[in-house]
Protein backbone atom coordinates (compact mmCIF):
# COMPACT_ATOMS: atom_id res chain seq x y z
CA UNK A 1 0.00 0.00 0.00
CA UNK A 2 3.40 1.94 0.21
CA UNK A 3 1.86 3.47 3.42
CA UNK A 4 -0.73 5.42 2.28
CA UNK A 5 -4.20 2.98 2.21
CA UNK A 6 -5.31 2.41 5.37
CA UNK A 7 -8.14 -0.11 3.79
CA UNK A 8 -5.08 -1.93 2.59
CA UNK A 9 -3.62 -2.50 6.19
CA UNK A 10 -6.96 -3.55 7.70
CA UNK A 11 -8.20 -6.26 4.82
CA UNK A 12 -4.89 -7.61 5.50
CA UNK A 13 -5.37 -7.80 9.32
CA UNK A 14 -9.53 -9.00 9.12
CA UNK A 15 -7.98 -11.62 7.07
CA UNK A 16 -4.69 -13.29 8.80
CA UNK A 17 -7.15 -13.17 12.10
CA UNK A 18 -10.02 -14.98 10.03
CA UNK A 19 -7.63 -17.97 8.59
CA UNK A 20 -4.63 -18.15 10.34
CA UNK A 21 -5.52 -19.63 13.63
CA UNK A 22 -3.74 -23.15 14.96
CA UNK A 23 -4.94 -26.15 16.11
CA UNK A 24 -5.49 -25.04 19.58
CA UNK A 25 -7.62 -22.54 18.47
CA UNK A 26 -4.97 -19.42 19.16
CA UNK A 27 -4.15 -17.13 16.76
CA UNK A 28 -0.70 -17.65 15.32
CA UNK A 29 1.66 -15.11 15.96
CA UNK A 30 3.04 -12.52 12.95
CA UNK A 31 6.16 -10.70 12.78
CA UNK A 32 6.70 -8.00 10.16
CA UNK A 33 9.56 -6.67 9.12
CA UNK A 34 9.67 -3.68 7.14
CA UNK A 35 9.83 -3.38 3.08
CA UNK A 36 9.34 -0.71 0.63
CA UNK A 37 5.67 -1.18 0.14
CA UNK A 38 5.15 0.40 3.96
CA UNK A 39 6.80 3.49 3.42
CA UNK A 40 5.75 6.25 1.41
CA UNK A 41 8.45 7.06 -0.94
CA UNK A 42 10.28 3.56 -0.30
CA UNK A 43 14.04 4.47 0.92
CA UNK A 44 15.10 6.77 2.99
CA UNK A 45 12.26 8.01 4.98
CA UNK A 46 11.28 9.37 8.37
CA UNK A 47 9.21 6.92 10.49
CA UNK A 48 6.14 9.44 9.89
CA UNK A 49 5.96 8.19 6.01
CA UNK A 50 5.24 4.48 7.30
CA UNK A 51 2.47 4.96 9.44
CA UNK A 52 0.63 2.04 9.66
CA UNK A 53 3.60 -0.19 9.86
CA UNK A 54 4.60 1.32 13.18
CA UNK A 55 1.26 1.89 14.43
CA UNK A 56 0.75 -1.70 14.41
CA UNK A 57 4.13 -3.57 15.18
CA UNK A 58 5.77 -0.50 17.05
CA UNK A 59 5.45 -3.01 20.02
CA UNK A 60 8.92 -4.58 18.56
CA UNK A 61 10.05 -1.04 16.66
CA UNK A 62 9.52 1.46 19.21
CA UNK A 63 12.21 3.83 18.44
CA UNK A 64 14.30 2.26 15.30
CA UNK A 65 13.05 0.12 12.29
CA UNK A 66 15.16 -3.14 13.26
CA UNK A 67 15.00 -5.28 16.34
CA UNK A 68 15.89 -8.48 17.36
CA UNK A 69 12.94 -11.32 19.13
CA UNK A 70 14.66 -13.78 21.36
CA UNK A 71 13.59 -17.25 21.99
CA UNK A 72 15.92 -17.90 25.02
CA UNK A 73 18.42 -18.91 24.28
CA UNK A 74 17.41 -21.24 21.70
CA UNK A 75 16.28 -19.16 18.67
CA UNK A 76 17.15 -15.52 17.62
CA UNK A 77 15.03 -13.48 14.93
CA UNK A 78 17.11 -10.63 14.01
CA UNK A 79 14.73 -8.34 12.08
CA UNK A 80 16.51 -5.85 9.50
CA UNK A 81 15.60 -2.35 7.89
CA UNK A 82 16.71 -2.08 4.34
CA UNK A 83 17.32 1.49 3.65
CA UNK A 84 13.60 2.18 4.22
CA UNK A 85 13.40 4.48 7.30
CA UNK A 86 16.65 3.47 8.94
CA UNK A 87 20.00 3.49 6.57
CA UNK A 88 21.82 0.60 6.46
CA UNK A 89 25.29 1.75 7.09
CA UNK A 90 26.46 3.54 10.24
CA UNK A 91 23.94 2.80 13.33
CA UNK A 92 22.02 -0.15 12.67
CA UNK A 93 25.48 -2.22 11.38
CA UNK A 94 27.14 -1.32 14.31
CA UNK A 95 23.77 -2.60 16.29
CA UNK A 96 23.94 -5.54 13.75
CA UNK A 97 27.33 -6.65 14.79
CA UNK A 98 26.71 -6.11 18.48
CA UNK A 99 23.59 -8.21 18.81
CA UNK A 100 25.17 -11.27 16.28
CA UNK A 101 28.55 -11.18 18.93
CA UNK A 102 26.60 -11.37 21.59
CA UNK A 103 24.37 -14.24 19.89
CA UNK A 104 27.16 -16.22 18.53
CA UNK A 105 27.01 -19.27 20.49
CA UNK A 106 23.01 -19.38 19.70
CA UNK A 107 21.96 -22.64 17.85
CA UNK A 108 19.63 -20.69 15.66
CA UNK A 109 19.87 -17.01 14.11
CA UNK A 110 17.74 -16.22 11.40
CA UNK A 111 18.04 -12.86 10.02
CA UNK A 112 15.07 -11.35 8.07
CA UNK A 113 15.23 -8.37 5.65
CA UNK A 114 13.41 -7.00 2.23
CA UNK A 115 15.73 -5.93 -0.25
CA UNK A 116 17.66 -9.24 -0.83
CA UNK A 117 21.51 -9.42 -0.73
CA UNK A 118 21.44 -11.76 -3.53
CA UNK A 119 18.62 -10.89 -5.54
CA UNK A 120 17.31 -13.39 -8.02
CA UNK A 121 15.02 -10.78 -10.68
CA UNK A 122 16.88 -7.65 -10.20
CA UNK A 123 20.48 -6.81 -11.14
CA UNK A 124 22.94 -7.27 -8.16
CA UNK A 125 25.36 -5.43 -10.83
CA UNK A 126 25.59 -1.72 -11.21
CA UNK A 127 23.11 -0.56 -14.35
CA UNK A 128 22.94 2.85 -15.57
CA UNK A 129 19.63 5.04 -15.02
CA UNK A 130 17.93 6.77 -18.03
CA UNK A 131 19.08 9.89 -16.89
CA UNK A 132 22.75 8.00 -18.20
CA UNK A 133 24.20 7.83 -14.06
CA UNK A 134 25.00 4.78 -12.63
CA UNK A 135 22.83 3.26 -10.34
CA UNK A 136 24.03 0.43 -7.24
CA UNK A 137 23.01 -2.80 -7.92
CA UNK A 138 20.16 -4.00 -6.17
CA UNK A 139 21.52 -5.47 -2.56
CA UNK A 140 24.86 -3.80 -2.72
CA UNK A 141 24.33 -1.88 0.63
CA UNK A 142 24.24 -5.15 2.36
CA UNK A 143 26.43 -7.00 0.43
CA UNK A 144 29.03 -4.54 1.84
CA UNK A 145 27.68 -3.55 5.67
CA UNK A 146 26.14 -6.89 6.26
CA UNK A 147 27.09 -9.94 4.47
CA UNK A 148 30.73 -9.77 6.21
CA UNK A 149 28.91 -10.01 9.48
CA UNK A 150 26.56 -12.80 8.79
CA UNK A 151 29.81 -14.55 7.47
CA UNK A 152 32.06 -13.73 10.32
CA UNK A 153 29.11 -14.69 12.99
CA UNK A 154 28.39 -17.96 11.73
CA UNK A 155 24.59 -16.77 10.56
CA UNK A 156 23.50 -20.20 8.96
CA UNK A 157 20.10 -18.27 7.08
CA UNK A 158 19.02 -15.28 5.67
CA UNK A 159 15.28 -15.00 4.56
CA UNK A 160 15.17 -12.06 1.77
CA UNK A 161 12.48 -10.64 -0.17
CA UNK A 162 11.54 -8.13 -2.64
CA UNK A 163 12.04 -10.07 -6.01
CA UNK A 164 8.16 -11.46 -6.28
CA UNK A 165 10.10 -15.06 -6.74
CA UNK A 166 11.18 -18.23 -5.73
CA UNK A 167 14.98 -18.62 -4.60
CA UNK A 168 17.70 -20.87 -3.05
CA UNK A 169 21.41 -19.80 -3.14
CA UNK A 170 24.07 -21.89 -2.64
CA UNK A 171 25.40 -21.89 0.62
CA UNK A 172 27.73 -18.54 -0.31
CA UNK A 173 31.01 -17.31 1.32
CA UNK A 174 32.03 -14.11 0.31
CA UNK A 175 29.90 -14.21 -2.99
CA UNK A 176 30.91 -18.18 -3.52
CA UNK A 177 29.47 -21.25 -3.47
CA UNK A 178 31.35 -22.61 0.12
CA UNK A 179 30.38 -25.72 2.23
CA UNK A 180 30.53 -23.19 5.21
CA UNK A 181 28.75 -20.46 3.55
CA UNK A 182 25.24 -18.74 4.51
CA UNK A 183 22.26 -19.96 2.69
CA UNK A 184 19.97 -16.89 1.05
CA UNK A 185 16.30 -17.93 0.54
CA UNK A 186 13.39 -16.11 -0.60
CA UNK A 187 12.65 -14.00 -2.32
CA UNK A 188 8.97 -12.69 -1.29
CA UNK A 189 7.19 -14.63 -4.02
CA UNK A 190 3.43 -13.06 -3.33
CA UNK A 191 1.91 -10.12 -5.17
CA UNK A 192 2.74 -9.50 -8.71
CA UNK A 193 5.27 -12.62 -9.74
CA UNK A 194 8.44 -12.25 -11.75
CA UNK A 195 10.29 -14.60 -13.64
CA UNK A 196 13.96 -14.57 -12.18
CA UNK A 197 17.04 -15.35 -13.89
CA UNK A 198 17.90 -18.74 -13.62
CA UNK A 199 21.21 -20.26 -11.88
CA UNK A 200 23.17 -20.83 -15.22
CA UNK A 201 22.85 -16.74 -15.11
CA UNK A 202 23.40 -15.63 -11.99
CA UNK A 203 26.19 -18.71 -10.56
CA UNK A 204 25.04 -18.32 -6.96
CA UNK A 205 21.66 -19.37 -7.11
CA UNK A 206 20.60 -22.87 -6.67
CA UNK A 207 17.14 -23.25 -7.80
CA UNK A 208 14.69 -20.19 -8.63
CA UNK A 209 11.17 -20.27 -10.11
CA UNK A 210 8.30 -17.91 -10.70
CA UNK A 211 5.84 -19.63 -7.89
CA UNK A 212 3.82 -18.32 -5.25
CA UNK A 213 5.00 -20.24 -2.25
CA UNK A 214 4.69 -20.56 1.49
CA UNK A 215 8.28 -21.37 3.48
CA UNK A 216 8.50 -23.41 6.82
CA UNK A 217 11.46 -23.74 8.92
CA UNK A 218 11.78 -26.99 11.30
CA UNK A 219 14.17 -26.50 13.05
CA UNK A 220 15.90 -30.37 15.02
CA UNK A 221 18.30 -30.49 17.43
CA UNK A 222 21.04 -28.68 15.42
CA UNK A 223 19.61 -28.94 12.23
CA UNK A 224 17.08 -26.93 10.18
CA UNK A 225 15.01 -28.07 7.63
CA UNK A 226 13.51 -25.34 5.18
CA UNK A 227 10.49 -26.50 2.89
CA UNK A 228 8.80 -24.47 0.17
CA UNK A 229 5.25 -25.52 -0.35
CA UNK A 230 3.02 -23.68 -3.98
CA UNK A 231 -0.07 -21.99 -3.60
CA UNK A 232 -1.69 -25.27 -3.77
CA UNK A 233 0.33 -26.87 -0.51
CA UNK A 234 3.02 -28.98 -2.89
CA UNK A 235 6.37 -29.42 -1.38
CA UNK A 236 8.72 -27.26 -4.22
CA UNK A 237 11.88 -27.34 -2.38
CA UNK A 238 13.40 -28.84 0.31
CA UNK A 239 17.20 -28.38 1.75
CA UNK A 240 18.49 -28.43 5.30
CA UNK A 241 21.52 -26.30 7.58
CA UNK A 242 23.39 -27.57 9.59
CA UNK A 243 25.76 -25.56 12.44
CA UNK A 244 28.43 -23.47 10.43
CA UNK A 245 31.94 -24.10 11.37
CA UNK A 246 33.59 -21.79 13.56
CA UNK A 247 36.10 -18.69 11.78
CA UNK A 248 36.14 -17.50 8.46
CA UNK A 249 37.31 -19.39 5.55
CA UNK A 250 37.27 -16.83 3.13
CA UNK A 251 39.37 -17.26 0.11
CA UNK A 252 39.85 -21.15 0.53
Amino acid sequence: DNGVAAATNLAFLRNYSKHMIGRDGRLIPLIACIGNHEVEGGYHQPRSKAPFFYALFDGLYPEKGFACLDFGDYLSLVLLDTNHTTPIAGEQTDWLEQTLRARKDHPNVFVVNHVPSYPSYRNPEPVKGKDGKEKAGTGSDSRKHWVPLFEKYRVPVVLEHHDHTFKRTKPLLNGLAHDNGVLYLGDGSWGRLRTPKTPDKLSYLAVSGRDYHLSLHRIQGRERFHLAFDERGRIMDVCRSGQRKNGLVRGS
